[in-house]
Order: structure tokens, then C-alpha cells, then sequence
């Protein structure tokens, strides 16, 4: 075949300067200009790339598992480190040996799907597989294959080296070709993946050649090295690829078609001498007597990263020197942190500061002859980089230190030797602020050594002063933080991947998580610009920062974050931030004005709910929303042309048209009236600074929120997204074939839903507390949970799936023809996500017509405008169909309003429209499911170790109309009887005790909000029996008549009899002619208040209606006012300490 054409290399010069052969850059200096990379760029055809990839995505990684279409047109995709090695790996490898780390997202995940899916590799077949544990002996099925002359791969994590060692060791010995791709990283303690090269160097005595990677582009070239070299230099090759940063980062990348990959192993591996060889002696014993000596192996891998380079188009050496032609200070560095200390170089050369970055491509066989070409003469100090674990000891020098020190004392190096500096780091990210940092300490160096990110050697530290940012002003930076429970993550990172394959915008984008806090938070760092991005770090000041929920607005600091004069928008519903404004904290007011930020609004909900793409498209509508809004505030050169190209990007991945047709409509709307740029209150101006901070000072460290999320592997929970599938309809014969031959048809019987962990329990007590008379009925549940496997926490609240009436129900059917015993088949999924085509069998649920409108549809719940939409495609009436389309419209939003005020069900449009006839399995698809009722967990598991407790009202109303309406899942529960059924699930909640036992616990409940301290006194009153010590309990509770509705008034008066709650304050409102309410018993015990939550570590809560807040909070402050002495400004920000630190927590409705 012939080279491939270098017009197809549209790609960044690699810059480099020196080694052996290298030519001087055309300007004569060490370091090429960045307009020769936007030159190189721009060229590319808007739309080379649209057509060849299709994407599944896991949860904790965006593009893992991007399964690479092996098309003819193959030039660039959206991918990240794992994929980009694993996509050569796989079109070479006769056998494929995965060693999971993870549950998801690991190296050679990706190898798992393919092969699954039958993906012919570049020789045209299906190459082997197997799925294996990392154990003692890990890596001797390899030994086997490549004994029969198979080409095999390993795919693993670096810590499954040092259970592969004997077998690298007998593979080196027996020249047998082989590749080990690596993903190097540790995890710490709270499951921070860290940089780490330790567990490679393990391998560095072992024969194999080590080679490194330090982007997404250079994992997939430097992997078509490393099966190259294996070929030519009979050795087994071991490539490292970042598993900290380049593994999870997506990029744009120039993938090789796999005919071309075939083309270049056959040119310059000898694959077909390879093969004929290996054939030749498949019966002879393997002899390791003719070694090719390190010096060999180094000259044949220089040879092959030169002709590979040649075709590529790139630059690649065993040493890649970037910087000043006369710089002093030179780097020594490996992995990607090398990429962030070139940027840093080069921003520091273009200053007037002479300094170097020698970068390791190839670290086995180590080759002083190269190195020593590498550097440049001027060189006097070499810094070396260890990246190792926290725990390394300061004082034992590193391994590649060592090296490069050996190589200096040699006689190669001649009389004129640099001095060497040994640095260790063990950090999550390495950002362009350390490498600089590294350059200051190495030009004003004290000492001989430096850590940076380890413990127990604060004497050896590097301070890291500010932010230094190398990205070009044309590139535009956004920050993403949204909540686990947001579902956002994946269909955001698709739409992303999929508008850069399909237009000349470069994304770049990674993100981190914190899985522990606030039910999972992540934040997506994300870069768009006009040519490639190379920034494998965190942003340090973004354009924009978007975020999901106000809520993440008190537990961040998310305007440190933003660039001054930076755009904040914020998704809440409010038609004025003014309305948050009690809500936010106070050091976040003073910020966006202190920084000058414009700060939008956005309703993301609002805007999908009335596109009509709520329920399995909703997570891919809220990304176009969200994307379209990065688009049009990010501050892209030219937001116009992107907008285009998203456009045309949503018309090729759109199911079909009335799709695609929705997601313009909310595409117009962000740009046309969703984005709402808010008029700062001035009242923001006038709040004091609290006392601990002077004007001009930085905010102290206890004061402070946290700038960032903690950055941990993966969020707590998992989830795969997949693309919509219709509902399918079963005839009730073959229903009865499936159940009746199960293991033929492989069917299951199952708990629905399915995407909670669900129970079935048994009610034992429904017994209702207030009197039969009372206008509120209020009730106590009480459910057997013996065998189920249920566990619940102090706190947690339980999810109740409630069913329709089978009066309604069967009235609908009656209404709609229908005879509630047919069977039905249907792919039901979780909400807002989809069933894939390839594995729609598995799950297609059949029930009868019954069972679906009585147990899963919400028939009796609120429509959104997209039911009407939909439902007059169906109206054979001109009329009903224009009134339907009406009601959606302009001119119908005020009886809409009405509507919804009613409660105007999915029963009654469907009555009120008769002509509008949808079957059986469109109703199906067209109505929401229902959704579980989360209450409140009124016992202790402590006290009842098989039974769980609630604590219900009854919820019911009058509408404007005078229509009685009653919640459906307070109907159903009022409805249940001792032996019931039932279905549930447990959520965990913020209400959680203290963490010590000792700790004061102020406990404010308003009606039902007692349920959750019920709860907090029953889990103290078993350690007080237990003879553990218990701190104060103070209990407030609020209801409108003690003699009406005192919940649990006896347990109450026994526990404080009993001095467990050492407080029992009562307020009933209407006991008396003037109102009392728990704020007024509050402002009666501010020493208590004072004492407890100012003076000692106490925590307080609130749990009911939201409407008394606002009081109680100015009770607590008035309190340490009054008890403390404190300024009112002190005290406001006190209480914001205690938010801060979780120890005054609302939940509230």
C-alpha cells in the first residue's frame, strides 16, 4: 500500500527541538509559534468527520466505551485516553487479555464491547478475548498465545504489574512480541486517583521496553509504536498511559483507518515475516540466545517512532526536548504531567525566561546516548520529576532520578555535568501553577530536593502561588456543576463529543467528581476553541460556570472559579435571583460584585416541559438546552456558526424528525428568551462584611467554601445511557409462551420498577393518630421488612410506589374500550433514561392492560404541554385538534394556567377529546410513570430491627373550580390494610444525627416533620439503654391543637420524663386566642440556643412546611445576639458556619 498522504495529518506540531536528527524550526528558535498551529488546524472540512461514530455511554466516564464505527472515512473523533490506545490495540491483536479495575470504565472496556458486538479488527476477523482477575501468576495465559505465534495484548491498571512481573521477565527472556498497555495511577484513601509511576518502575529491570504516552493523540500513536517495535525488536513492549488525567480526558483525535494501520505494520513490523516465522517454529522450543543488547533495542525503537513519525506526519524520539535553544533549567519529566510543563515552558520562554522540558517517550531500555543528544549544552540544572504515593519517603531517591544522575557522573555526559534536583509529586492533576512553581525553585534553588502533594514533609513543599493558565485567549472555558441526581452527565458529554466530530470546534473536556458529599456533585471542565487544545488540567478561570441547582451555590465557591467580568448562569425557576437571595451565602454576593460577573437565569425543566420531551427524552433534551446555552455565553469567536453546526448535529442524531423538530424548538427558546441576564439586587452591595474579615483580607480558611469538587474516580452510583426504543406489543399467547417456556425465551420474573433497589413489604399497621372529626388525617404506618433485605439509616426517607383506584381504573377502561385482562408487552426503563435496540428482549415487561394503567402509568397525574402536543397527532376532529394545539400555544397559556390549577388529569384530557384515540401501547409511551413518594422514616432500625415506620397526611385539596382533589399516593396509602403489599425503596436524606453521641441535638418539627426526630430520639434512647453516653435533645415541636394533633404525644412526654430529651418545648397555634408557633418558643431559649450551637459543637434542625424558615433562623441569630454578644453581621455569618459545617440542617417543603 502506499504512505499515507500527509494532507489527512491535519495536526498540531509536535514542538520539539534537538536529538538525534532533529531540524531546526523554520524561525530559529527552540520553540515553534502557535500560529503555525492554528494553520495547521483550520484546514480541516467542516464536516470530514459526521458520519463514522456511534457512542454508548457508563457513567464516571464521557466517552469510555465510544464504539469507533471502522468506516473508510475515518479521520477524527471525540475520544479519551483508554479508547484512543484500545482502538489500536484491538486492529492488531489476534488475542485480547482485559484485566478490569473497575466496575466500569477501565482499560479495555472498550475491547469488551467490541468484541461482544463482533467488530472485525484490521485483519478482518473477530480477534480472541478474555476477561481475566489481576491475581498472583496474572499475565501466563499470555505466555501461552504468543507461544502459537498469536499477537496478544494486555490491557490493565498498573497496580496488576507487580503480579506480572515473573511472566514480563520469561517474555523479554523469550523474545516473544507482545503488548502491555498500562493505565498508571493510585487511588488514595478517599479515592482520589493520583499520578503515579511507581508500579511501573517495578518493570524497569525486566527486559520489556517501556514507553510513555502524554495525550489522548499520542495514546493512540504511541500504541501503534509500541506494536510496531514489538514486531521489529522481538521484545515485549509496555506502554503507559495516564490514568489519572489522559484516560478519562476527551479530546479530538486523529484516528487511523484500520487499513491503514494494517498497511504500516506490514511496512514496518514485518507482520507477514512475523507470521511465517511464528508458524514455522509453533513445535520448537523458544531459546532466548540471540538478545538484542539495550543499546540495539534503542536504536531499532528510535528507527521505528521515526518512520512512524514520518507517516503520521509528527514528531517522536526517545527524548523530546521543547524549549529555549540556551535554557539553564531543563525538566526531566514522563506521563502527561510532561505536556502541562511544555505549555509552561513555552509561556515562560515567550517572556524572556530561557527554560526546557525534556520529555520521556521512551524510559526501557534507557539510552544515555540519547538522553545526552536530547539536551541542549546549555544546560546547568536538571530537574528531575518523581511521581510517586503520598507516603514516599523524601529521602530515598526516585528511580528515574536515579537515572538521569547515573547518566550524568557517566563519561558520556564529559567534564561539563549539570547539577541534578531530585522533585517528588503525588498529586491528583498537575497544573501549569506547580510547573512553574518547579521552574522558580530550580532558578533560586536553596536546597537539592522538593515535593509537591506529599505528607509529613511540609519542610520540602513547594508553595504553589495562584493561577498560570497557557490557554490561548481564543479559547473559551466553561465549568459544568451539577448533582449526580441531575442524570445530565452522559447525554451532555455525547451531545459535546458529537458537535465537535461534526464542525471545526475543538472540545476538550474532563471532569471530576465527589461522590460523598451532597448526593454526588461533579464538574465538568470543559474548552471549546478554534484549533487543538492542549491543557490536560483543570480550568482555573473559566468564561462561563454553569449550575445545575442554586442548592450547589451555599456548599461551593463557585465564583472563585470565574475569571473577573466571568458569566454565571444559574438554572432555578424565579423570575428575579432576588428571590434566592436569603438563600445565598453572603461571601457569594460580594464576590459577583467584586469580580463584576453577569449572572443569568435559566428554567432547564420549564424549557423541556414545554418542548413536550419530558420523559425518555428528557435527559438528551436538558443536554441541548445546556449545551446550547455554553454555545451562545461562552464568548466562541463566532457563536453563530456553532449554533449552525449543533443544529445540523441534532438533525443527524435525532431518532426522527418530531425529534429533532422539539430539540430546535428548545434551542430557539435558550437563545431566543431562556437565558434571563439578572439585575444584581443592590442589597447585595450593602451587606457587611462579618467580623472576621477585614476589608481587603482573604476570606480565613474556616470561613472559607470549597473552590472545587474533591475529584474522586467515580460517582457512588452507576448507570449506563442508551438510545430511546419504541414500546413493542406482544399478543397474550406469546406472552403465555415466554412465561410458560422461560429458559427457551429467556425470561425472568422481576421487581418492578427496576431502576430503584425495590422491596416488597408487608403493612402490619395503618392506624390513624387525629381524631375522626379533625379536618387533617394524619396517620402512623408501620411495615414488616423480616426478609427483604432492607436496610435503612437513621434519617433516610422511604419511597412508596402508590397505584391508581380500581374504581377509576376500571371506569377508563369502560371509557376507552378496553379489556383490562389483554396482555400487553412493552420496553419500559428508568425515568428519563432509554432501552437500547440490542437488548430490547431483555427487557420488554408484559402485564395486563389493568396493570399497566392501575400500577405503572401516572393516568391520574398532570399532564405537561407535550401530552396535548402528541395526542393531537392522534384527533381525527379538525376542531379537538386545533384546540389542543391552541391550549400549547400563545394564545391559550391562560386556560392552560387553569388547567393545571384544576389538576387536569391524563383521564380527563383523553375524555375530553374523545376522537384523540391512542392504542393501548402509544398510551403506554405517552404517559409518565408513576414515581415513588419519599416520607420520611419515623423509626429507628436500632429500636425496630424488622419493621419500618411513617408518618403520612393525608394531602388534599380544593381547586379554584371547587373540585376535590387528593394525592395518589396519600390515597393509596390511607387506602392499605394490615397484609398488604407493597412496594419501596430508601433514599438517603441530610437529616443525620452528630456524629458522636455526645453532641447537643436541637430538633425543630412542624406536623408530619416529626417523623425524622422520631426517629434521632429512638437511636439515642437504645445507646442510653446500651449504657452509652447521650448528649441533650431539645425538641420543638409545632401543630395547630395539642388535643387534635399532638403526634406521638405520649412517647414524648415518657422520653422527657425519662430526661432523654432533656427539652420538650410545645407550640400549638391554636390553643389560645393569639398564635404561638416554634419560633416563639425559640426566642424564649436563646441562652440554650447560644450555649448549644455557638459555644459547643451542637447541631440543629428543621424539618416541615417552608414558610417558618425564615423566623426560625431569625430566632437562632437573635439568640446569638442577645446570648452571645455578637453583631448582627457576626452572628448572620456564625450561622453560616454551621450550614457550612452540616451542622444546621432544613428540610422543608
Amino acid at each position: 500500500m502506499p504512505p499515507i498522504p500527509h494532507n489527512l495529518q491535519n495536526r498540531e506540531p509536535v514542538q520539539v527541538e534537538t536529538g538525534p536528527g532533529a531540524k531546526s524550526p523554520p524561525n530559529g528558535t527552540g520553540v515553534h509559534r502557535r500560529s503555525s498551529i492554528r494553520s495547521t488546524s483550520t484546514s480541516l472540512s467542516r464536516n470530514s468527520s459526521s458520519n463514522f461514530i456511534s457512542r454508548t455511554y457508563s457513567r464516571g466516564s464521557s466517552s469510555s466505551l465510544n464504539k469507533i464505527a471502522l468506516d473508510a472515512q475515518v479521520r477524527y473523533a471525540s475520544v479519551n485516553g483508554h479508547t484512543a490506545a484500545s482502538y489500536v490495540a484491538y486492529a492488531v491483536s489476534d488475542i485480547n487479555f482485559v484485566y478490569p479495575s473497575a466496575p466500569s470504565a477501565y482499560l479495555g472496556s472498550d475491547v469488551d464491547e467490541w468484541h461482544a458486538s463482533d467488530v472485525k479488527n484490521a485483519y478482518g476477523h473477530t480477534g480472541k478475548h478474555s476477561k481475566l482477575q489481576v491475581k498472583a501468576g496474572a499475565g501466563l495465559v499470555l505466555h501461552g498465545a504468543l507461544s502459537v505465534g498469536e499477537l496478544g495484548t494486555v490491557y490493565a491498571a498498573s497496580d496488576a504489574i507487580k503480579f506480572m512481573l515473573p511472566t514480563i521477565h520469561y517474555l523479554a527472556n523469550s523474545q516473544l512480541s507482545s503488548v502491555m498497555h498500562f493505565d498508571t495511577k493510585s487511588l488514595g484513601d478517599d479515592l482520589t486517583v493520583n499520578v503515579n509511576h511507581t508500579q511501573i518502575m517495578l518493570a524497569r529491570n525486566t527486559g520489556a521496553v517501556i514507553l510513555s504516552s502524554h495525550s489522548v493523540q499520542e495514546t493512540h500513536d504511541i500504541a501503534l509504536i509500541a506494536h510496531i517495535l514489538t514486531l521489529r525488536g522481538k521484545v515485549p513492549v509496555m506502554h503507559m498511559i495516564d490514568g489519572s488525567n489522559t484516560a478519562r480526558e476527551t479530546s479530538r483525535a486523529r484516528l487511523l483507518q484500520y487499513g491503514e494501520i494494517n498497511s504500516l505494520m506490514n511496512k514496518y513490523g514485518d507482520l507477514e515475516r512475523h507470521r511465517e516465522q511464528s508458524n514455522s517454529a509453533r513445535h520448537q522450543p523458544v531459546t532466548g540466545s540471540t538478545h538484542n543488547s539495550s543499546e540495539t533495542t534503542a536504536q531499532i525503537a528510535e528507527d521505528v517512532m521515526r518512520e512512524v513519525s514520518d507517516a503520521l506526519g509528527v514528531r517522536y524520539a526517545p527524548f523530546e526536548y521543547v524549549g529555549a535553544r540556551d535554557a539553564e533549567v531543563v525538566v526531566v519529566v514522563m506521563g502527561y504531567p510532561a505536556q502541562v510543563f511544555s505549555e509552561t515552558s513555552r509561556l515562560l520562554c515567550s517572556v524572556g525566561r530561557p527554560v526546557g522540558v525534556l520529555k520521556i517517550r521512551m524510559y526501557r531500555p534507557w539510552s544515555a546516548r540519547h538522553f545526552v543528544s536530547a539536551l541542549p549544552v546549555s544546560a546547568k540544572r536538571l530537574v528531575v520529576m518523581d511521581f510517586t504515593s503520598p507516603q514516599a519517603s523524601v529521602h530515598v531517591p526516585g528511580a528515574l532520578f536515579l537515572d538521569v544522575l547515573a547518566t550524568v557522573e557517566s563519561q558520556i555526559y564529559g567534564t561539563k555535568k549539570p547539577q541534578v534536583l531530585q522533585g517528588k509529586a503525588s498529586v491528583a492533576t498537575f497544573t501549569p501553577a506547580m510547573a512553574k512553581a518547579v521552574f522558580d525553585f530550580a532558578a533560586h534553588q536553596t536546597r537539592t530536593s522538593f515535593t509537591i502533594g506529599h505528607e509529613g514533609a511540609s519542610a520540602y513543599e513547594l508553595e504553589i502561588e495562584g493561577d498560570v493558565s497557557a490557554v490561548p485567549e481564543n479559547v473559551s472555558q466553561v465549568l459544568v456543576w451539577q448533582k449526580e441526581s441531575d442524570n445530565l452527565l452522559e447525554p451532555m458529554n455525547n451531545l459535546l463529543s458529537t458537535l465537535c466530530d461534526g464542525s471545526d470546534t475543538f472540545v476538550q473536556s474532563n471532569t471530576f467528581y465527589d461522590a460523598y458529599k451532597h448526593g454526588g456533585v461533579s464538574t465538568s471542565h470543559i474548552r471549546l476553541g478554534p484549533s487543538p487544545i492542549n491543557a490536560p488540567y483543570p480550568i482555573g478561570e473559566a468564561n462561563l460556570a454553569i449550575v445545575s441547582s442554586s442548592s450547589l451555590l451555599e456548599a461551593y465557591d463557585v465564583v472563585a472559579s470565574l475569571r473577573t467580568g466571568g458569566v454565571l448562569l444559574i438554572n432555578a425557576s424565579v423570575e428575579s435571583v432576588d428571590e434566592k437571595s436569603d438563600e445565598l451565602p453572603t461571601l457569594f454576593k460580594q464576590e459577583v460584585l467584586n469580580k463584576e460577573i453577569s449572572v443569568y437565569t435559566i428554567d432547564f425543566e420549564k424549557i423541556v416541559r414545554e418542548s413536550g420531551l419530558e420523559h425518555e427524552h428528557e435527559a438528551t433534551a436538558m443536554a441541548v438546552a445546556l449545551i446550547t446555552s455554553i454555545v451562545r455565553l461562552a464568548g466562541l469567536a463566532s457563536f453563530e456558526a456553532t449554533l449552525v453546526d449543533l443544529r445540523t448535529c441534532l438533525d443527524e442524531k435525532a431518532i426522527d424528525s418530531e425529534v429533532f423538530e422539539r430539540q430546535i424548538q428548545i434551542l430557539e427558546q435558550v437563545i431566543e428568551s431562556g437565558l434571563v441576564l439578572q439585575k444584581i439586587p443592590e442589597s447585595w452591595g450593602e451587606v457587611p462584611l462579618p467580623l472576621e474579615i477585614k476589608e481587603g483580607e482573604d476570606v480565613p480558611e474556616v470561613l472559607a467554601l470549597p473552590t472545587a469538587v474533591a475529584g474522586n474516580l467515580l460517582p457512588s452510583t452507576g448507570y449506563k445511557y442508551e438510545e430511546p426504543k419504541t414500546h413493542v406489543h406482544s399478543k397474550s399467547h406469546h406472552a403465555a409462551w415466554m412465561g410458560m417456556f422461560s429458559e427457551a425465551y429467556q425470561t425472568r420474573e422481576a421487581l418492578r420498577p427496576s431502576e430503584h433497589t425495590s422491596y416488597v413489604v408487608t403493612c402490619t399497621e395503618n392506624r390513624r393518630l387525629t381524631p375522626d372529626d379533625y379536618e387533617r388525617n394524619v396517620f402512623h404506618m408501620e411495615m414488616d421488612i423480616t426478609g427483604t433485605g432492607l436496610v435503612y439509616n437513621i434519617g433516610d426517607a422511604l419511597g412508596v410506589w402508590g397505584s391508581n383506584g380500581d374504581d377509576e381504573v376500571n371506569d377508563f377502561l369502560q371509557f376507552y374500550g378496553l379489556n383490562g385482562d389483554d396482555v400487553v408487552g412493552a420496553a419500559r426503563a428508568p425515568s428519563g433514561h432509554h432501552a437500547d435496540e440490542a437488548i430490547a428482549n431483555a427487557n420488554v415487561e408484559y402485564r395486563t392492560i389493568t396493570h399497566w394503567l392501575q400500577q405503572v402509568t401516572d393516568l391520574f397525574g398532570r399532564p405537561g404541554k407535550g401530552f396535548y402536543e402528541a395526542l393531537a397527532e392522534y384527533a381525527e376532529d379538525p376542531d379537538e385538534k386545533a384546540e389542543l394545539l391552541r391550549l400549547i400555544g400563545d394564545t391559550g397559556k391562560p386556560d392552560f394556567k387553569k388547567r393545571v390549577e384544576e389538576t387536569v388529569t391524563y383521564a380527563d384530557v383523553l375524555r375530553e377529546f374523545p376522537s384523540a384515540h391512542p392504542s393501548v401501547e402509544d398510551l403506554i409511551k405517552l404517559i409518565a410513570p408513576i414515581k415513588p413518594r419519599h416520607y420520611s422514616i419515623a423509626s429507628s432500625q436500632r429500636m425496630h430491627a424488622n419493621s419500618v415506620h411513617l408518618l403520612v397526611v393525608v394531602h388534599d385539596w380544593q381547586t379554584p373550580a371547587g373540585r376535590h382533589r387528593i394525592g395518589q399516593c396519600t390515597r393509596y396509602l390511607v387506602g392499605v390494610r394490615p397484609g398488604t403489599k407493597m412496594t419501596v425503596c430508601v433514599k438517603p436524606s441530610v437529616m443525620i444525627l452528630p456524629p458522636r453521641q455526645t453532641q447537643a441535638c436541637i430538633m425543630s418539627g412542624l406536623g408530619t416533620g416529626m417523623a425524622p426526630f422520631r426517629a434521632f430520639i429512638q437511636e439515642r434512647a437504645c445507646a442510653k439503654l446500651a449504657g452509652e453516653e447521650v448528649g441533650p435533645m431539645i425538641l420543638y415541636f409545632g401543630s395547630r391543637s395539642r388535643g387534635q394533633e399532638y403526634l406521638y404525644g405520649e412517647e414524648l412526654e415518657a422520653y422527657h420524663a425519662d430526661g432523654l430529651l432533656s427539652g420538650l418545648r410545645l407550640a400549638f397555634s391554636r390553643d389560645q386566642p393569639h398564635k404561638i408557633y416554634i419560633q416563639h418558643k425559640m426566642m424564649e431559649d436563646k441562652e440554650y440556643l447560644n450555649e448549644y450551637l455557638n459555644n459547643s459543637d451542637g447541631h440543629f434542625y428543621l424539618c416541615g412546611p417552608t414558610w417558618p424558615a425564615g423566623d426560625v433562623r431569625d430566632a437562632i441569630v437573635g439568640s446569638f445576639v442577645e446570648a452571645g454578644g455578637l453583631s448582627e453581621a457576626a452572628a448572620t455569618m456564625t450561622l453560616q458556619k454551621l450550614k457550612d459545617d452540616e451542622r444546621y440542617i432544613l428540610e422543608v417543603y
